[in-house]
């Protein structure tokens, strides 16, 4: 198996971000249009993901409520469990 050898270069933040921009430069202007279009579809799912996640996290009004309107236990109160 041959030896990979790596860019420890790319192992800091500036050098990451080095890594990137060379890579990115290195692409035609199709290869870029390419991926812009990629990365829009990617954030459209993502937003849309997110908005139903939402969507279903926030208790409707009435919901609410309900639940402030709803008999607490009183706490101190374990009578189905005997020891």
């Amino acid at each position: 198996m041959a030896a990979e050898t790596k860019d420890w270069d790319a192992a800091t933040w500036e050098g990451s971000r080095r890594a990137q921009l060379r890579r990115v430069l290195s692409l035609s202007t199709r290869e870029r249009l390419i991926a812009m279009e990629q990365l829009t579809e990617t954030a459209a799912v993502i937003a849309s993901l997110g908005a139903e996640t939402t969507q279903h996290e926030a208790p409707s009004a009435e919901s609410r409520r309900d639940y402030d309107t709803a008999p607490r236990n009183s706490g101190g109160d374990n009578s189905s469990s005997s020891s």
